[in-house]
């Protein structure tokens, strides 16, 4: 008997909710069309406030322009209120009550002149200005624009938007009868509630009549159980993965077949409890899977984890092992093992071939970097021949570059990385070695560098480089007299995925009316050609000193 009570309590409860539900989705409705009358009503009046003006102040003019001054006022509101039915008589309104009306103050009154498509005909009546009729004309009169639920002159309450009209102080009111918007909702939500008690009935029937189905569905499930328990031995008898189950004390307690054969241990041996975790696990692993137990116990799995096992025999194996709890009165749970040393042969004979192929590219980078030493050599030989001549500069500063494309072969050469180059030991790389073919003292020319931590690949380096070689050379060579008292400073940040290059010195600068895109200058047309090459943009000014600016995107 409770239990029946019980069952006719929760129909109540599903009843209460469906009714609750459908008459809430109907209010839903229900304002949201209203919402959206009062939108078209507002923009109707709107809209048609402003043709009314229109035509009204063209029509003002043109009458004054041919009618008497006492007259000329009234013939043309005449010819606008014309006008203004002749371009909606064809208008079809909206629903069966929708009318405009246009009217005006007059003493203590509200004068209706022009009522546009209602069941009733003729003009209304004059209303107090001071009665609780025409709420709508009223505020409109007032100069007030917007909508509004209440009584119009009839005494029907209506949805309305008012808005004031700028000539003849007229105002204009769209509105429809508030029941003839609710209308079809009073009927749909009676058709509702006839469907929903219908619905209500027939679930009922169905809902005490399925006892039976319920055990029977319990039944069912109770042999699907079985069949799925009987499928999920057959996966642990296969050989497709080892599986292994577990206590709350981390011995284990069953395996499959797979499993017992990674290891090397027999099935006699399992049972007997001679097979522990921690014998088969190497010690450097032991606290990792105590804590992938714990984490199995507080979130029911783990992610797939690589270790190893030791085999009975001592030969350690890779594995990957993934976890997860079983629920019930005792702790424990089963694990998935996947031998995976064919994976790792495969990995090794990969990694060995890597290592051959990055031990052959440093070596090209050594032997390009040696081959650009020698012709740095060669160059500086015949400099020394051809010393004090404008010849033997160019080839110094031919070797200068050829040294700065040499520094970065080596950079890579000694990076354990070799596609990239640290800017801050390769700018430092240039500067010194500029330095040492310029016999320049550094307590003479101070060097300031402010370098992010920034590597870049070769393609982006090299013009770097270049760039400032140039940069360098030309300020040692020509920016300081007697090299004294100079400073030179460098700073290379990184924002947004684009490095950002500063340039300056202190030196002599630039010479007056100096424009470097018409300069013939080898120096900064090398400069120009290696940031194009870098997709950059470049800004190069005098202000105490020379200052070149560069900007260039990552990668």
């Amino acid at each position: 008997m409770a239990d029946r009570t019980k069952l006719l309590q929760l129909l109540a409860i599903m009843t209460i909710v469906a009714l609750a539900g459908s008459a809430a989705a109907i209010y839903i409705l229900y304002k949201a069309s209203i919402d959206e009358e009062r939108d078209r009503l507002r923009e109707t009046v709107q809209s048609r406030a402003r043709i009314l003006e229109s035509v009204a102040q063209y029509d003002l003019e043109h009458y004054r322009l041919h009618y008497k001054a006492d007259s000329y006022e009234k013939a043309a509101l005449d010819a606008s209120f014309k006008q203004f039915n002749d371009a909606h008589e064809k208008f079809k309104g909206f629903g069966n009550t929708g009318e405009f009306v246009i009217a005006k103050r007059k003493d203590d009154k509200i004068i209706f002149l022009m009522q546009q498509r209602h069941a009733e005909s003729g003009i209304p009546d004059p209303v107090p200005f001071s009665s609780d009729l025409a709420e709508p004309m009223r505020r409109a009169l007032k100069g007030q624009s917007g909508t509004i639920i209440g009584l119009d002159y009839r005494g029907a309450k209506v949805l309305a938007a008012y808005e004031p009209v700028g000539v003849y102080d007229l105002a204009l009111v769209a509105k429809i009868d508030l029941a003839e918007v609710r209308a079809p909702f009073f009927k749909a939500g009676f058709l509702a509630l006839i469907i929903a008690i219908f619905f209500i009935v027939i679930g009922t029937i169905l809902f005490m009549r399925i006892g039976n189905p319920i055990i029977a569905k319990l039944q069912f499930q109770a042999h699907e159980l079985m069949q799925s328990e009987k499928r999920f031995r057959k996966v642990i008898e296969s050989d497709m993965i080892g599986i292994l189950f577990w206590d709350n004390v981390g011995n284990i307690t069953n395996a499959n077949d797979l499993f017992l054969k990674m290891i090397g241990y027999s099935r006699k041996e399992l049972q007997s409890g001679k097979l522990l975790w921690t014998d088969i696990t190497p010690d450097e692993y032991l606290d990792q899977d105590r804590k992938a137990m714990e984490e199995v116990s507080s979130t029911g799995s783990i992610i797939p984890i690589e270790k190893e096992y030791i085999r009975k025999d001592g030969v350690r194996i890779p594995i990957i092992l993934g976890a997860a709890s079983i629920p019930g009165p005792t702790p424990g749970g089963v694990a998935f093992v996947l031998d995976i040393s064919e994976r790792k042969k495969s990995e090794k004979l990969i990694k060995d071939s890597l290592d051959e192929k990055e031990a052959l590219l440093r070596e090209i980078h050594h032997r390009v970097k040696n081959n650009l030493q020698v012709i740095s050599s060669m160059l500086n030989l015949q400099s020394r021949k051809l010393k004090g001549t404008p010849e033997a500069d160019l080839l110094q500063d031919s070797r200068s570059r050829i040294q700065s494309m040499a520094q970065i072969h080596e950079s890579l050469y000694m990076s354990e990385d070799l596609r990239h180059v640290h800017l801050d030991d390769f700018i430092k790389s240039i500067a010194k070695n500029l330095f040492r073919l310029n016999k320049i003292d550094y307590s003479k020319i101070e060097l300031g560098l402010d370098i992010a931590q920034v590597s870049l690949e070769i393609q982006h380096a090299i013009p770097c480089g270049m760039i400032l070689n140039e940069l360098l050379s030309n300020s040692l060579s020509h920016a300081f007299k007697n090299h004294e008292n100079g400073f030179i400073g460098i700073t290379m940040i990184e924002k947004d995925n684009r490095l950002f290059l500063h340039y300056e010195d202190n030196g002599a600068g630039l010479p007056e009316n100096f424009h470097p895109e018409k300069s013939d200058s080898l120096g900064l047309k090398l400069i120009g050609t290696f940031v194009k090459q870098l997709k950059g943009e470049l800004d190069i000014s005098s202000n105490n000193g020379l200052h070149v600016k560069i900007s260039f995107p990552r990668a």
